[in-house]
């Protein structure tokens, strides 16, 4: 079974996604909710995001930015597997925490987007530094318009899973 087969099915495996009435952190309403920190908390999933996200990230030198919180273990985990040194970015508190200078290609990272709305404060912040940013990769896309809005600000955004590959309805 390949990576992404097996990443899909620790997702349902772990009982990750609930369904109900939700408000999720983009202040949208859903009928479902994403929980990706607990596969990125999963010994297994930790490797399937770490092996899957080899294949995604840029072929020049780069640190990786976490979006806090889901986005910071997103960024620790691709640490691990690459060796890059990780960033936490908080973008509703406006702080960045970690080795940065001006002029750093920086790779932001998320666990779940709906709107893109934590990347795209998380990309003013870095850009604000002197930082290049112009790609973004997360875990699980929801495919709603996270794509188009990073586009308008000159993001390309890519992602593990979608919420077709989860099979949500």
């Amino acid at each position: 079974m390949m990576a992404k087969d097996r990443l899909i099915e620790r997702f349902h495996k772990l009982n990750t996604i609930e369904y109900g009435n939700f408000i999720l952190a983009s202040g949208r309403q859903s009928h479902y909710k994403i929980y990706a920190d607990t596969v990125l908390s999963d010994s297994e999933g930790r490797q399937l995001i770490g092996e899957l996200a080899l294949q995604k990230l840029p072929r020049r030198e780069y640190k990786l930015a976490g979006v806090y919180a889901g986005g910071w273990e997103f960024a620790k985990i691709l640490g691990a597997h690459t060796g890059k040194r990780t960033i936490r970015v908080d973008p509703h508190k406006r702080t960045i925490n970690g080795d940065i200078v001006e002029g750093d290609y920086v790779v932001v990272c998320e666990d779940v987007t709906t709107a893109a709305s934590s990347i795209n404060k998380c990309v003013d912040l870095l850009r604000e530094h002197g930082n290049e940013v112009d790609y973004a990769l997360t875990v699980v896309d929801r495919q709603e318009d996270a794509a188009d809005n990073l586009v308008a600000i000159g993001i390309r955004l890519a992602w593990l899973l979608t919420k077709t590959d989860l099979r949500i309805e």
